[in-house]
């Protein structure tokens, strides 16, 4: 019975069906680019090898922040962190540079996304140390003001891609995890932590 009736269609029809059901199922194969693909490929040429890797380069397996900040940690000193804070800078820089609306697209990246939260993680652990800080002047530990600009600008971005509500959660469950915690409670953590660092007094953390 259907076969009948597709004979009885003109040949056209038939054609110009065939066309437009193999257009409609390219387009939820291949959905075409959008401003923001176009973008997110941008930024993606931008960080390599800091955050992602060349293709064409199969014997690369190992993106630069990842060895960055195991030597950050392994050195804890501003010369075994020096690649890690300038390829943390320079994620910053190309991350101003995604329009609003592109943005969140961006920093869903996995790479980006591990990259934020972990290097800020990695300078709470930094300057908190085995211990709490002996007093509230010493919370920085060797950080200088560089460097918190650089704590401050991820703390800002991780807000505006992720939202508030993400940063607090974040906050309060990187300070339970901190050594000492259980002892000195929320209160006493606050002050002796980088959560604390007033971000205000830097003039540039755009």
């Amino acid at each position: 019975m259907l076969e009948n009736w597709l004979m009885s269609l003109p040949k056209w029809f038939l054609v110009f069906g065939a066309l437009t059901l193999g257009i409609l199922v390219m387009f939820v194969v291949q959905p075409p680019a959008t401003v923001c693909d176009a973008q997110v490929e941008q930024f993606k040429e931008t960080q390599v090898p800091h955050l992602f890797l060349l293709k064409k380069k199969k014997y690369d397996t190992t993106i630069k922040w990842e060895s960055h900040i195991e030597m950050c940690k392994q050195g804890n000193s501003p010369g075994a962190c020096l690649e890690l804070f300038n390829g943390m800078r320079k994620l910053l820089r190309d991350l101003n540079a995604v329009s609003n609306q592109c943005l969140q697209d961006v920093g869903g990246l996995v790479p980006v996304k591990k990259s934020i939260w972990e290097t800020m993680t990695l300078m709470l652990k930094i300057a908190w140390g085995e211990k709490p800080p002996a007093s509230q002047y010493e919370k920085m530990a060797w950080f200088d003001l560089s460097h918190m600009e650089i704590f401050c600008k991820l703390q800002k971005k991780s807000v505006e891609i992720y939202s508030k509500e993400q940063w607090d959660s974040y906050r309060e469950k990187t300070m339970a995890e901190l050594p000492g915690f259980a002892q000195i409670g929320r209160n006493g953590v606050w002050p002796l932590s980088l959560f604390s660092f007033s971000c205000d007094q830097l003039s540039n953390i755009n």
